[in-house]
């Protein structure tokens, strides 16, 4: 449980409603479209003491956990205005032997309905990821608490996900 108690929790009253509200707007309105919501992201990590980096070229910020000995990073970046996305890349479908497929997919959906707040997803190209997307007009304790879920879809996986079909997460797992 060391996990989740990592994400520290803020008194919200000590604040300034400005900074947890999500309307802050960006000085320079020149940095693009996502400006404001990357100003958003990087303001909740800040007051969360969370340390972080941030990939300028690809205006993401990334925190790194430990899951199980699993280095993951959590990837937080605006998608498009006014929507951030929260994901961790569990690993891809093509390395899922065929005969374990559907169930693996199957348990993943059951996640989705038993586990609050917990996302899995699968992109285009057979990524699957624990993820949740909020709204830049969101606050920070709704920022925690996306993070803190996408984080527990991460654990959930290694732990009882991959185990229930004698997958081991290092052939799962990949880097971003």
């Amino acid at each position: 449980m060391g996990l989740l108690t990592s994400l520290v929790m803020v008194d919200h009253t000590a604040i300034p409603r400005r900074l947890i509200s999500g309307r802050r707007r960006c000085r320079n309105e020149n940095k693009g479209v996502l400006a404001v919501e990357s100003e958003q992201i990087r303001s909740w990590l800040e007051l969360m003491r969370l340390p972080y980096n941030y990939d300028p070229d690809g205006n993401r910020y990334s925190i790194i956990y430990d899951v199980e000995g699993h280095r993951l990073p959590v990837i937080i970046e605006p998608t498009k205005p006014e929507w951030i996305k929260i994901r961790v890349r569990l690993g891809e479908i093509n390395k899922i032997p065929e005969a374990n497929k559907l169930g693996f997919l199957r348990e993943m959906l059951y996640g989705n309905f038993v586990l609050d707040d917990v996302t899995f997803s699968m992109d285009k190209d057979g990524v699957m990821y624990s993820e949740n997307d909020i709204p830049r007009s969101s606050n920070l304790e709704n920022f925690h608490s996306e993070l803190t879920a996408v984080v527990l879809g991460a654990l959930t996986f290694v732990r009882e996900i991959a185990p229930k079909f004698d997958m081991s997460p290092e052939n799962l797992i990949g880097e971003l």
